[in-house]
């Protein structure tokens, strides 16, 4: 049996084969059935090498840029684009019927403002819409749909359907703890201020690791004298004042410092027989009555209740604190009297480790 060639499928009959006739014509055949008709071929050339080599040479400088104008419509069915006319197809904000709004079977364009609208979504994989997204879509069907709580609602707290900023938080914070009152962790111990952090004053403490007290009551001297100067220890103050009866015309003055921060100082003149009182006390408040002053507590004593710090007034103070006032590593109180008069004394009570 002949074999055939791979491309055309020529016949190729074998050595021991006889030559037969019909299978030289059906090569003959195929080969002519391949070639076409050479004469109809459009180039110069009807031969097979002949258009193949014309072609070729036609071809082989088709790179070579082609200058407008010179494919003309003899050679092409169509006419030409000019560049103006492409760059003119390509800034146009408007082809092919395209529109920046929802119309149907219509390329969609961006108008001025790089926006362009759809129809509203009907499955699940449309495109969505500002206004078809649900929070469930959006991943957030557990967030509540409330609005922003005014200051009144934050400082009242009571709202259940208000959210919480930042800045309403810290209104709520400050209405609620008294006047911007802050805190902090100092040693292990709480410390709070209303000063900004300038000064702090202890909070709470165990107090008997403070099994040192130290009281005590002298007539100050006519010059700023230490009372009492305690340094490298920790504790607490319960009580620090200094108090005067008929002292017409005397000048006193106490100065107290915690943790190196001047706390109160306070210069006064007494007036006629009235009973002054100035200082710090976590006992009793502003009813104290300093021993051995006479009359009901707080009934015949004149003395302004303020808040500390109070580095420096000419008041007859009286700061009246809820708790302890603790220091970290010092506590010094000085007193003094213009001149021995009348009945002067300064009073304190304070405990150390």
């Amino acid at each position: 049996m002949p074999e055939i060639t791979p491309h055309i499928g020529l016949k190729k009959p074998l050595a021991s084969e006889t030559a037969d006739i019909s299978v030289i014509n059906d090569n003959m055949d195929t080969i002519d059935s391949a070639l076409g008709d050479l004469s109809a071929v459009p180039t110069a050339a009807k031969d097979a090498a002949g258009a193949i080599t014309e072609l070729h040479e036609a071809i082989k400088d088709i790179d070579v840029e082609i200058p407008d104008g010179t494919i003309t419509p003899v050679k092409l069915s169509f006419d030409p684009a000019t560049q103006t006319e492409l760059d003119a197809h390509t800034n146009a904000t408007s082809v092919h019927g395209a529109t920046n709004s929802p119309t149907a079977s219509r390329i969609i364009i961006r108008d001025a403002a790089g926006r362009a609208k759809v129809a509203a979504p009907a499955a699940s994989d449309d495109i969505a819409r500002l206004d078809s997204i649900t929070k469930t879509q959006a991943g957030l069907g557990s967030v509540d749909n409330y609005g922003t709580a005014t200051q009144a609602e934050a400082e009242v707290g009571t709202a259940t359907n208000k959210f919480m900023t930042p800045q309403r938080t810290k209104q709520y914070v400050d209405k609620r703890l008294l006047n911007n009152i802050i805190w902090r962790i100092n040693a292990g111990q709480p410390e709070w201020s209303s000063d900004g952090g300038t000064t702090w004053k202890g909070a709470a403490s165990d107090l008997s690791q403070y099994q040192n007290m130290i009281v005590g009551s002298i007539a100050p001297a006519t010059t700023l004298t230490d009372v009492v100067n305690i340094s490298g220890k920790k504790g607490y103050l319960d009580r620090a004042l200094i108090y005067a009866v008929n002292a017409n015309g005397n000048s006193l003055q106490l100065v107290i410092t915690v943790d190196g921060v001047v706390v109160l100082n306070t210069t006064h003149a007494p007036g006629g027989s009235t009973a002054i009182l100035t200082g710090i006390t976590t006992s009793g408040q502003e009813s104290i009555r300093a021993p051995g002053m006479g009359g009901a507590a707080g009934g015949n004593i004149v003395a302004s209740i303020v808040s500390i710090p109070y580095p420096s007034g000419t008041l007859a103070a009286l700061c009246p604190l809820p708790s302890k006032l603790f220091f970290n590593s010092s506590i010094r109180i000085q007193a003094k009297q213009q001149h021995l008069s009348g009945q002067v004394s300064c009073e304190y009570g304070i405990a150390t480790e």
